[in-house]
């Protein structure tokens, strides 16, 4: 555990909203203990309890990210995050923070570029530079012939013999001087659209919402309070402390700790259901997120690919189309893709390892052209022991077809004609429909020049199946409010046909040729209707995503180079553990195992995590107003004051520790089938319709108490007849306790009204164990009243008929208090509750 790790950690915890408001109550509090010697004990109380929480809670939340970090561990270990340095003719393993200028980096396909680099050597090294230029084309780079002097300040990007940060390696090899690292790279001043990618700061931003609605009604709730505690006590240092108290009182103090437990159970659950989350706030985005964004291959069907059919330009059997397929898989440096790993393992099991032993010892690699996403094709030139040279490439069919002057049937070329042309287009598009993954295999021999003069061999069809499992967890996705988009490189037909049967609408299909001609204004008007985006480039991905990030919280999930980008700019990055290290890199959110269902479980459960803790602020915080506004009440009627401030205290501490059930328990289906609106948007409207309702309650119970249960325990028929100082302070006592039990009770009973079902017979089945604690807790209230040892603090034992009069007001109380939550559900919605 490093010290920048610490450090972070810190200022995360004790730099939040919620933790800043409690050091600045906890300060306050330290103070008057200072200045007033006569309430000494209440302010050491007071400020004593809070410190003693935001050390807790600070203890939990650290337990919680170290957790997270220990398991985003296992899979970083995996990631490409090494770097590899020749020093002394040999090979090095360094960490990125140990590179420095002036090192020789090597780097090969799939790796992603750790610094600004200029070339001494490569072979067949292409790269693409999509992270600074946002260009979706591949560039070949080599050494220069000499050194160049531009300045790093303005250099070229298009520079053949410089390799940047963040590029990533499509194919071959390089060595090379690092000549920038870190800010001072060009990835680091580049203002491009796939380099400028904001997170929304929805967890920061929602916070202080929250924050700054208890603070207006801090400021409107403390001079009154103040004013009517002076008028009553004559003592300003009584009546400041009083004051404080009670704003206090409106403060949800064990926030911070909910929150903590919240996360670090919503964390340790993702975790079993194998998702490993980057960082803490990647939990409260996904329980945000309202559209997911699917790259088909590996994540809605089957990542291992099976060679269907390897065929002729008539469609029979044609082995010579696969052994080319298998040249062109074998030969390239390209990080292999699952095409080619299905290329290569099915040769080697279907016609055994000596046939590809043969292949390997005939041919020799003479040049390459790696896969280009603008063209779908990729290329090898190879030389037989003659020194004969031909080119194969694979790739598109319809890219392939178009490069293609001459077909081979029976061994004989033969020019392409009309007729073979259709021939073509009516098998391959029946491949289509049945949702086959078709590919070309062209050739040509060195005398051929032109890029039109390719001859087709054949096609090979995939059988590219939906996961067993990708209805079901497609449906718990929609389910959860979650709009499914699918974002696929391959053809139209194909991903109609995968989609179809995976229920996801595809009758509007819209493919990344049609998109390259729209601009990005016309594009935000249409991106909503389509949900199946069709032959797009990495680009086309993010520019996707980067449009409906605008006015959504966007998830995309995917395994590819080709998914970087747009893994990178999404709100939430999601990838796999077996994806290429750079999608796992740009990925906020790794799933152990390619199970779609994880991300269903994953979204479900965060949202579960935010509303625990919403219901927390929204039920804790109307509960604390609804006080706030008896004691005003008490306070301009009362010769005294209706509670101690440590009794306020105390009372919220007791009725917190209740509310540490919340990161316990699990929210209702209606609540988390829709995104959660973290903030103070609806936390001012919920605290003015259930609050002023228990102080409605609250004025009955003063009154039962000051006109009835005191006189009856002090044998008097008012407080104003007592003149006795002893039986006015037990008086007092007796009202205080009353109220401080009468309080724990009702906010027990609507903390589990209003978190559980609509219906009150249905809520208490539903949450048997929720019910049984908040009644051991309401005993355990009334013990402590009767405990010698809290006597100090104004409690004393009450009479048998307190619990008389007390019960029906309790009862009327919960009923009305569920007619209140089913209107409140009328007008705002389920969610709101």
């Amino acid at each position: 555990m490093n010290k920048k790790f610490i450090s972070n950690e810190f200022r995360r915890i004790f730099f939040n909203p919620f933790t800043v408001i409690l050091i600045f109550i906890t300060i306050t509090f330290f103070i008057i203990n200072i200045l007033n010697n006569t309430s000494e004990n209440i302010a050491a109380f007071s400020y004593e309890i809070l410190l003693r929480i935001i050390i807790i809670s600070a203890a939990l939340y650290f337990i919680a990210e170290h957790k997270r970090r220990k398991e985003y561990s296992y899979i970083k270990n995996d990631i490409d995050t090494y770097i590899r340095v020749r020093k002394n003719n040999s090979i090095m393993i360094v960490n990125p923070s140990e590179l420095s200028i002036g090192d020789i980096v090597v780097i090969s396909a799939g790796e992603r570029v750790p610094a600004d680099i200029e070339l001494i050597s490569s072979n067949n090294l292409f790269v693409s530079q999509a992270a600074i230029n946002g260009e979706s084309n591949v560039i070949e780079k080599f050494p220069s012939e000499s050194n160049s002097n531009d300045s790093l300040d303005f250099i070229d990007i298009y520079r053949n013999d410089m390799v940047f940060a963040e590029s990533l390696v499509i194919s071959g090899t390089g060595e090379g001087i690092v000549k920038s690292i870190g800010k001072s790279t060009v990835y680091e001043k580049t203002n491009t659209r796939v380099k400028t990618n904001v997170k929304k700061s929805i967890f920061k931003d929602g916070s202080y919402s929250i924050m700054f609605v208890l603070i207006k009604f801090s400021l409107v709730i403390f001079p009154l309070v103040f004013i009517l505690a002076v008028i009553n006590s004559k003592e300003i240092i009584h009546a400041t402390l009083f004051a404080i108290s009670t704003v206090i009182g409106l403060v949800p103090e064990l926030l911070p700790m909910v929150m903590a437990v919240s996360i670090l159970k919503g964390s340790t659950i993702l975790y079993k259901k194998r998702a490993v989350l980057k960082s803490i706030e990647s939990m409260r985005t996904m329980s945000d997120m309202d559209i997911l964004c699917i790259d088909k291959t590996g994540t809605l069907t089957n990542e291992n690919l099976i060679p269907e059919y390897y065929m002729d330009i008539l469609g029979n059997e044609s082995k010579t189309t696969l052994e080319y397929a298998y040249i062109n898989s074998f030969f390239s440096s390209v990080a292999k893709n699952p095409i080619d790993e299905s290329i290569l393992s099915s040769v080697k099991a279907g016609f055994g390892e000596d046939y590809c032993n043969v292949i390997k010892e005939k041919y020799c690699k003479y040049a390459e052209s790696p896969f280009e996403y603008k063209n779908k094709i990729s290329g090898v030139t190879i030389s037989d022991k003659d020194n004969k040279r031909k080119k194969i490439i694979k790739g598109d069919i319809d890219s392939i077809i178009e490069m293609c002057s001459y077909f081979i049937y029976n061994n004989r070329t033969y020019p392409f004609s009309e007729d073979a042309l259709k021939n073509v287009k009516l098998i391959t598009e029946e491949l289509f429909e049945d949702g086959m993954k078709v590919i070309g295999v062209a050739e040509k021999n060195e005398k051929l020049e032109t890029e039109k003069d390719y001859i087709l061999v054949g096609y090979i069809a995939f059988f590219d199946a939906p996961k067993k499992e990708a209805f079901a967890a497609i449906e718990k996705i929609k389910k959860l409010g979650v709009s499914i988009k699918v974002l696929s490189g391959d053809k139209k037909e194909v991903t109609s046909s995968i989609c179809k049967r995976l229920n996801i609408d595809s009758n509007k299909i819209i493919t990344g040729n049609e998109i390259s001609k729209i601009k990005d204004d016309e594009l935000k008007m249409i991106v909503d209707k389509y949900n199946i985006y069709a032959e797009l480039s990495p680009y086309d991905k993010t520019r996707i995503v980067d449009i409906l990030k605008e006015k959504n919280t966007v998830g995309f999930l995917g395994d590819g180079i080709n998914d970087v980008g747009a893994i990178s700019n999404a709100d939430v990055g999601i990838s796999v553990d077996t994806a290429t290290d750079a999608a796992k890199y740009a990925a906020e959110v790794i799933v152990i195992g390619k199970k779609l269902s994880v991300v269903a479980d994953s979204i479900s459960e965060s949202r579960n995590v935010f509303i625990n803790i919403l219901d927390y602020v929204r039920i804790a915080a109307s509960s604390n107003f609804g006080n706030i506004i008896s004691i005003r009440f008490a306070r301009a009627f009362l010769p005294f004051m209706p509670m101690s401030a440590v009794q306020i205290l105390f009372m919220n501490l007791i009725y917190d520790t209740m509310c540490m059930l919340f990161p316990l328990s699990k929210s209702r289906q209606k609540k988390v089938s829709s995104k959660v609106k973290w903030g103070g948007e609806k936390l001012a409207v919920f605290m003015r319709f259930f609050g002023p309702i228990s102080s409605i309650f609250d004025i009955i119970t003063f009154a039962i108490m000051f006109f009835v249960i005191c006189p009856y325990v002090c044998g008097v028929e008012s407080f104003n007849n007592i003149s006795d100082l002893y039986m006015q302070n037990k008086f007092i006592s007796v009202f205080q306790t009353g109220w401080f039990i009468e309080s724990i009770r009702s906010q027990i009973i609507v903390l589990n009204i209003l978190k559980t079902d609509e219906n009150i017979i249905n809520n208490i089945k539903e949450s048997i164990s929720t019910w049984v604690i908040g009644f051991a807790v309401i005993i355990i209230s009334i013990l402590i009243t009767t405990n010698p040892l809290f006597i100090s603090i104004g409690f004393q034992k009450l009479p048998f008929i307190y619990y008389i009069y007390i019960i029906p007001v309790i009862i009327i109380y919960s009923v009305f208090i569920s007619f209140r939550k089913r209107k409140y559900i009328i007008k705002y919605g389920f969610q709101e509750v």
